[in-house]
């Protein structure tokens, strides 16, 4: 898990190349036990590779055919760029796997011809590396990074179809003389892009790009966020221009063309199972099925040459993956116990965020270690500014309990860490999909008759989701509201929008289309919580074995007898506390927003908000409604976020590098 930065120049624009430093060191937090860069120039193939203060120095004759890591007594290298370079690669690295020199980025091949920057982590890349040890390649470290890079060399572009991973990853191919990049099928990994005058640049992080002189903000996105929130599965970010490299898509760069960039399209999830089949037996079946494939993908989860914790909230997700990592520890004989950790409130007035009981249930049933910890009211500024800074794309409200969490890892020494994201998209886990199912699963049902007796909403809202007609947007009536949607250009709302959906399609192509759509944002919350606090967030429900098969399932083994996520209680009914197993409340990380923005940090909120000469030039009658805007919480917190994010990024970039 790293961060990553590139740059590719005319030649008249060369002098760019020497921002890479700057650009990498603006993402510290992402990597700081290690950095590295290297200038390639393309005609003829020569690169320069240039170390910094934290690289890792070695003994050259344990790592011979490693050409340019400085040995201990060395400097970093300051040895100028090469006349002719377009291409400068750059990196900083979280060391996970092969803790040595030998997993230092950029990462060249023994001609040092190939190089590679790797963000990200290949599960099965043990099962790659011995199908490449078949084929004659020999290999110098341990590391997946070197196995991303041979399969490359092995299989081309195609070798992306073979990983079982997460990833943001850039190749120089000198025979192609080409710039290689790849983003993982879902996007768990962030890349943004940038075609600037004369050069196209790209990095995990947007900030990275400020070397080179921020464009200034997209104030439709502006616009668009005020109204909706962020939305992390559209192009188009906060700042103008800088664009999110399309998931699940590779692409090909020219240095001699920068402005171009050929993608396709490696992965694509499939149309869902529409039917509404459910036979009884079947329902066991896929249950089991369910729990082979989750418990696979968290066992080659646990694998890392550091210490893992499994983050827990007491839920029906967390509560899975910590239990089968407990039995992946025990089938391979681990000495290593697995930890939890988690966030949690003492503070009586936010108790209905606390998930304390629930989460001893579950520690005392595997009698494992579980670290708490929870946010300081007293921090709630300095630590929703470094969100902002991080998050970049405008919050969807404030972030402190996962960034607690995260921040507890750190703490104690943890560096890996796996959660739950992804299950509720999948599972239909979330209570609206009850409005698509009574809307469209058939009245001849049992199954429906059951559901609509068990579900806790109101009769008549039921009846209601079934025939009446889909809502629609209406005017609001609060001024604020229409100073911000008249700054959205037409259909561009509806484009951003469309994972929220109406409540009248079939449930599983909802999950389809939130799987697109919606959890991207959920991806973007837990990379950024985590990588701020330099942890790397690993989701098995990710794996994409499990994505693919839960894609088959009818929706009725998913929502029945009015139990959201059926299959999945079912498959984990023997190894986990019924109370968990059939716990029906749903929290996942929660922030008491009401009760902050109703304090002492309310006012500041307010006051900043009336100070913002963004907020004035553009969306003035936020200023002038404020005392209606703070009574909806979500708002108030996007126009705070907004403020915020511009004084930060435009007006001093006051945080820097985070260490």
């Amino acid at each position: 898990m790293c961060g990553i930065a590139g740059l590719v120049t005319t030649e008249n624009n060369a002098h760019l190349l020497a921002k890479l430093p700057e650009m990498t060191s603006l993402m510290r937090h992402r990597g700081p036990d290690d950095e590295g860069a290297v200038y390639i120039v393309p005609s003829s193939g020569k690169s320069v590779i240039h170390a910094g203060n934290d690289t890792l120095p070695f003994d050259p004759a344990l790592c011979t055919s490693i050409p340019f890591l400085p040995s201990s007594d060395e400097t970093p290298d300051k040895s100028p760029i090469p006349k002719g370079s377009t291409v400068g690669l750059g990196h900083r690295r979280l060391s996970i796997l092969d803790l040595s020199p030998t997993g230092h980025q950029p990462m060249c091949d023994p001609q040092e011809k190939d190089w590679i920057i790797f963000n990200g982590e290949i599960y099965n890349y043990q099962e790659v590396r011995d199908e490449l040890l078949k084929t004659g390649v020999q290999f110098r470290g341990t590391s997946d990074t070197e196995v991303f890079l041979y399969a490359y060399k092995t299989w081309g572009a195609d070798c992306q179809k073979r990983f079982n991973g997460m990833w943001a990853a850039a190749i120089w191919d000198a025979d192609k003389k080409l710039l290689w990049i790849s983003h993982d099928r879902f996007g768990v990994k962030p890349l943004h892009i940038w075609h600037g005058p004369g050069f196209f640049a790209f990095a995990s992080e947007a900030k990275a790009f400020l070397p080179l002189g921020m464009p200034k903000p997209d104030l439709a996105e502006c616009a668009a966020y005020l109204a909706d929130g962020p939305c992390e599965s559209t192009t188009n970010t906060l700042f103008e221009n800088v664009k999110r490299f399309p998931v699940g898509h590779s692409a090909y760069l020219d240095p001699a063309h920068p402005e171009q960039l050929k993608y396709e399209c490696y992965f694509e999830l499939p149309m869902p199972n529409l039917s509404d089949e459910y036979i009884e037996s079947k329902m066991q079946e896929y249950a089991e099925e369910y729990r082979r494939i989750l418990a696979d993908a968290v066992r080659l989860r646990l694998h890392a040459d550091v210490k893992v914790s499994c983050a827990l909230s007491g839920g029906l997700d967390s509560s899975s993956i910590t239990a089968l990592a407990c039995l992946a520890r025990k089938e391979q004989n681990s000495s290593e116990a697995v930890v939890t950790v988690s966030n949690c409130y003492s503070n009586p007035d936010y108790a209905g965020c606390d998930e304390s009981g629930f989460i001893r249930l579950v520690r005392d049933h595997f009698n494992i270690q579980a670290l708490t910890t929870e946010p300081d009211d007293s921090q709630l500024d300095q630590n929703h500014d470094r969100c902002v800074w991080c998050y970049e794309s405008g919050l969807p409200d404030t972030l402190q309990a996962s960034t607690s969490t995260f921040r507890l890892c750190h703490e104690n020494g943890i560096k890996v860490n796996l959660d739950g994201q992804g299950a509720d998209e999948q599972l239909a886990g979330y209570d609206r999909y009850w409005m698509d199912y009574f809307a469209t699963a058939p009245l001849t049902s049992r199954d429906y008759w059951v559901s609509f007796m068990r579900h806790k909403s109101p009769w008549r809202e039921k009846l209601s989701w079934r025939f009446s007609v889909p809502l629609t947007r209406s005017a609001s009536p609060y001024p604020w509201r229409g100073c911000v949607e008249n700054k959205i250009p037409a259909h561009y709302r509806d484009t951003r929008i469309m994972s929220k959906g109406d409540g009248r399609r079939p449930v599983n192509e909802s999950l389809h289309n939130n799987m697109q759509f919606a959890l991207q944002n959920m991806l973007r919350t837990v990379d950024m919580s985590s990588m701020m606090h330099s942890i790397e967030s690993r989701q098995p429900f990710m794996d994409y074995r499990l994505i693919l098969f839960l894609n088959t399932v009818p929706y009725r083994y998913k929502l029945h007898a009015g139990w959201t996520k059926y299959i999945a209680r079912l498959g984990v009914k023997d190894d986990l506390p019924a109370q968990i197993v059939w716990r029906k409340d749903k929290m996942g990380w929660p922030n008491p927003c009401h009760a902050w923005v109703a304090g002492e940090f309310g006012d500041l909120m307010h006051k900043r908000i009336l100070a913002s000469d963004f907020l004035r030039e553009n969306f003035p009658a936020l200023q002038t409604e404020v005392e209606t805007l703070r009574k909806h919480t979500r708002l108030f917190f996007r126009a705070y976020n907004l403020s915020r994010h511009v004084e930060l990024f435009y007006n001093n970039a006051a945080l820097g590098p985070i260490s």
